[in-house]
């Protein structure tokens, strides 16, 4: 068996093969492949090191690999936005519904009481596709997330004068709390189905850190979205020049 060990190597592999199945998703004009091209190979990797029981680097380089996705695709849809429009599930839907709130103040991103119930559904889904597919449909519902938030953050980019600055602050922080809990969520739920499938040692308790940094983190965002929100989509709305 081939040892996967360096990691300048898999940070590499990460790299281009996701960059590659973005351009290969685009040329296609596949709504479905597009999250499947920019994912599996991820997922492949992240199964090889939980098998062989390097739990934590599978939760490093699915972090450093969702990092990766959101900077290729949001840098693709700014350069290709209305080919995006086309490919990225709910990505025009989203991006509308963005604009309308940095704009209007109204809206799920801005209210508690709707984006709370919201962030709740995405968690059970979530939680239930690791529990019952080994997280490879997770990791999927994941990308489409992520592709569509990227999106959103392309199209705002176009919407201002300084798009590296409207990059880091259109990526708003809360979200990147939300992106990591769900991925170290996914990586550690795939274990109840994958240590059974692949035979080797793991009992619930070993999994327990990483259950409560991902609580932490999911809280984390909720109470700095309900913060921080208005005040970002003021700041958003004055670097459009609105």
């Amino acid at each position: 068996m081939i040892k996967i060990d360096r990691p300048v190597v898999i940070i590499f592999g990460l790299f281009l093969l996701t960059l590659f199945g973005a351009f290969i998703g685009f040329a296609l004009g596949s709504r479905i492949l597009l999250p499947i091209l920019t994912c599996w190979h991820a997922y492949i990797l992240m199964i090889y090191l939980l098998k062989s029981e390097r739990r934590r680097e599978a939760v490093i380089y699915m972090l450093i690999w969702a990092l990766m996705l959101g900077v290729i695709m949001t840098l693709i849809c700014f350069y290709y936005p209305e080919r995006g429009g086309e490919v990225i599930i709910k990505g025009l839907s989203y991006a509308e519904e963005m604009f309308r709130w940095i704009i209007t103040g109204e809206g799920v991103e801005g209210s508690p009481a709707q984006f709370i119930p919201e962030h709740i559904m995405h968690l059970t889904v979530l939680a239930a596709l690791s529990l019952l597919t080994m997280s490879s449909l997770s990791i999927l519902f994941g990308t489409v997330l992520m592709n569509y938030m990227a999106y959103y953050v392309a199209r705002l980019m176009l919407a201002t004068d300084n798009p590296i600055i409207t990059f880091l602050v259109g990526w708003h922080f809360w979200s990147l709390f939300r992106i990591a809990g769900f991925v170290m969520l996914g990586v550690v739920l795939a274990e109840f189905l994958a240590h059974g499938i692949f035979k080797y040692r793991w009992k619930v308790s070993d999994i327990k850190s990483y259950l409560i940094a991902a609580a932490v983190l999911l809280l984390a965002d909720i109470i700095c979205k309900a913060i921080f929100a208005p005040a970002v989509g003021e700041l958003l709305k004055s670097m459009m020049g609105i």
